[in-house]
């Protein structure tokens, strides 16, 4: 028996179905928000992590809280990080920038 293909939501998958949804073209998004059409590409086939301003500018213009844009991944670093001391945080980063 074949197995199913099981596909990670992530916010790429996310952006465009929020894309699509409101009708838009990846060109539409891009002069809504200010960012090259291909940025926007490359977030929506997760090769580019998109900075903080261009989820806020997704969340506006496409009408998504930005719960809806954060993956379950996300949720999960976040409460690690929350759980937390501020010592654990900076050793954290550390590491992550060494990657």
């Amino acid at each position: 028996m074949a197995r199913k293909k099981i596909e990670k939501i992530t916010l790429g998958l996310r952006m465009k179905a929020g894309r699509e949804k409101m009708g838009m073209s990846v060109e539409d998004l891009a002069l809504e928000t200010g960012y090259l059409p291909e940025v926007l590409k490359g977030v929506e086939e997760d090769r580019t992590v998109p900075p903080v301003s261009l989820v806020l500018q997704l969340s506006r213009v496409l009408k998504l809280n930005m719960d809806e844009l954060e993956t379950e991944e996300d949720a999960r670093v976040t409460s690690i990080y929350e759980g937390t001391s501020e010592v654990q945080r900076i050793v954290i980063a550390r590491e992550v920038m060494q990657d």
